[in-house]
């Protein structure tokens, strides 16, 4: 024992209290004395000094040891305290252990006083590094919980052993939820495989990062940067697994969403190719009609050319739809007489969709006119009943219906009976490239493009949908008066 230790000495006699300091000093233990002969000194010491040890007699005139222990417990918690003491039973010193003092000595045995203190303040010198340690190791918790990135501990069978807040917030599961669970309960099965080359690479070389899919609580799919350290005990054998793992769902996203991009600009410009050469394929078809007619076909034969001189004008406007898409320009608008292009587009419906699909339209007559692209009219509604086709797989009802407000706006309404849009989605569906449509199936660009439209003639979009029960989208297009302007309401 090296350094000087500071001893709390409660002792009446002062022939004891002499004989306890000369022990100490013929066995080589540095000590300085804090003296007290009463309760009072004694507990004015325990506010003024902080003692190493506590030396205390069992029995004094006006006070007893069991409330010197008392004391010492609440003003200097977690000193040791030694009863030395002359007069104490074997049942007393039991009980004072249990009360919490470290040790008893009687004082016909005082060479036992040094081994006791010895013991005693190696234990508290234990009991401290302990403390400090488990604080360390909270201080050092609460600093990894404040980390954004997921940091889990598992052992060599995968049990999760620490699970931070970042891992709470990333997955959904708290703490409690997986302590001692597999981590392989939250990696879908097509990831398994790469879960353990990963392992195999981290035995092998110490360390591993790659990108790795997971599963959230909700099983919504996550994709995680993750990075792996193995530890290793003290003789160098592999213990357990550090992962800490990075969310860039969100950036492979727009990775995805750039690429989409990329490739849609591609067909942009080879469509732009495409379209100047069928105008040259029907400029001479529109021109050979016009021709025909001249020559006094029959009454068939000019239906035929009527005919012919339609689909090619049709054909034309769906050349001049796909260069305006490419373009990206906002295409030419005229008045349009609302209800002869819904009955059109209702007339196409009718034909199109499947048998299992009922067709119904309710198209106001008196419906005011719009400003606006027929062919991007005809777009925006195809595009809604296309998807409420493809959301009534075994059939239901398509109903298309027109009506305007006080006749400021032309309001359309498509709905349909299909399976609806989970109301977690509902606000994401008009973001491009969102689709829940299976891969190769939707471009998640319908919707937005349905938006763009209408929002660049003055209108809004709406969507009503309950899951089981359909869906519906309202349109409000701004009405056109007499003069040609659109109606201006009066908010």
């Amino acid at each position: 024992m090296e350094r000087e230790i500071t001893i709390l000495l409660l002792e009446d006699n002062a022939t004891d209290a002499e004989l306890i300091k000369q022990t100490l000093a013929s066995e080589g233990v540095p000590a300085a004395f804090e003296h007290a002969s009463s309760g009072n000194q004694f507990e004015d010491a325990l506010r003024n000094c902080h003692p190493d040890l506590i030396i205390s007699d069992f029995s004094l005139p006006s006070y007893n040891g069991k409330a010197a222990l008392a004391a010492a417990q609440l003003l200097s918690p977690g000193t040791p305290f030694i009863f030395y003491s002359g007069t104490i039973g074997e049942e007393a010193a039991i009980e004072a252990l249990k009360s919490g003092a470290t040790d008893y000595v009687l004082k016909d045995k005082p060479k036992r006083l040094i081994s006791a203190i010895k013991r005693a303040l190696h234990e508290a010198e234990q009991r401290r590094l302990r403390l400090d340690a488990d604080a360390q190791i909270a201080a050092q918790a609460q600093l990894l919980d404040l980390a954004t990135d997921a940091i889990i501990v598992r052992d060599l069978e995968d049990r999760v052993q620490f699970w931070n807040q970042g891992a709470e917030r990333l997955y959904g599961f708290s703490r409690d939820e997986v302590i001692g669970k597999k981590s392989t309960s939250f990696i879908p099965a097509a990831a398994h495989h790469i879960f353990r080359e990963a392992k195999r690479l981290t035995l092998e070389q110490g360390h591993w990062h790659g990108e790795m899919e997971h599963l959230s609580k909700d099983r919504k799919a996550v994709v995680v940067m993750s990075r792996w350290t193995l530890v290793r005990k003290t003789t160098g054998e592999p213990e357990r697994i550090l992962a800490i793992n990075s969310d860039i769902t969100e950036k492979k996203l727009l990775e995805q969403q750039f690429l989409r991009a990329q490739r849609l600009e591609s067909i942009g410009t080879l469509a732009s190719g495409i379209a100047h050469d069928l105008n040259n394929i029907l400029a001479p078809i529109l021109m050979a009609c016009e021709v025909l007619k001249d020559v006094q076909p029959d009454a068939q034969a000019k239906e035929l050319i009527e005919m012919a001189r339609n689909s090619a004008e049709r054909g034309a406007g769906v050349v001049n739809q796909l260069l305006t898409f490419v373009r990206g320009s906002d295409g030419k608008r005229s008045i349009v007489q609302t209800p002869a292009l819904l009955n059109e587009i209702c007339g196409v419906l009718r034909k199109t969709m499947p048998k299992n699909i009922t067709t119904r339209c309710e198209i106001d007559p008196a419906l005011p006119p719009i400003k606006a692209d027929p062919t991007q009219i005809h777009q925006v509604l195809m595009n809604l009943c296309v998807n409420a086709r493809d959301a009534m797989p075994n059939g239901g009802k398509l109903t298309v219906t027109a009506s305007t407000d006080s006749e400021s706006f032309v309001v359309i309404r498509v709905a349909d009976t299909g399976t609806g849009i989970p109301q977690d989605i509902l606000e994401k569906i008009f973001d491009p490239f969102f689709t829940t449509k299976e891969p190769g199936k939707g471009t998640g660009l319908g919707l937005s493009t349905v938006v763009g439209i209408v929002k660049s003639h003055g209108g809004k979009v709406s969507v009503e949908s309950q899951q089981g029960a359909g869906t519906a989208f309202e349109i409000i297009f701004p009405a056109v008066s007499v003069g040609g302007e659109p109606e201006r309401n009066s908010d």
